[in-house]
């Protein structure tokens, strides 16, 4: 299989869990609708070509049970980064609300020992707040 990942499954439009006869079924209607004798346009070659890898795996046990691990290691793979993102921004969310309580209590310290004082530091930190870079 090349670098990037080719989902058979998409390819004959059929359910992972599908069995041999609706991948050979899916795979006749779909080499009907795309053999270049047919007039399947210029692309038809190469969906051919396609087809007839997707189900070449598919229709053969050992094979199929291989493409099956790598794709399911894939997913896996794809899975974990997104988690790992998703806590990554979880533990960023945490400490600026940290952040955001820390500099809270200390404008209110601030605020109780010179008002004036307090009310100049709590307009520093808006604007430090709102000029702040934004993630895109």
């Amino acid at each position: 299989m090349n670098d990037k990942f080719i989902d058979y499954y998409k390819i004959l439009q059929v359910d992972p869990d599908a069995d041999i006869e609706v991948i050979k079924a899916a795979y006749r209607k779909l080499a009907l609708k795309y053999h270049p004798d047919a007039g399947g346009g210029p692309e038809s070659e190469e969906k051919m070509k396609l087809l007839a890898e997707a189900y070449a795996v598919l229709s053969d046990p050992e094979k199929r049970a291989r493409y099956d691990a790598e794709r399911k290691g894939r997913k896996r793979v794809i899975h974990d980064e997104k988690a790992n993102e998703e806590s990554e921004q979880a533990k960023s969310k945490q400490t600026n609300t940290i952040i955001n309580l820390a500099l809270l209590i200390l404008v209110v310290a601030l605020m109780r020992i010179n008002p004036r004082f307090g009310i100049i530091t709590a307009l520093i930190l808006l604007a430090l707040y709102f000029l702040r870079p934004r993630k895109n």
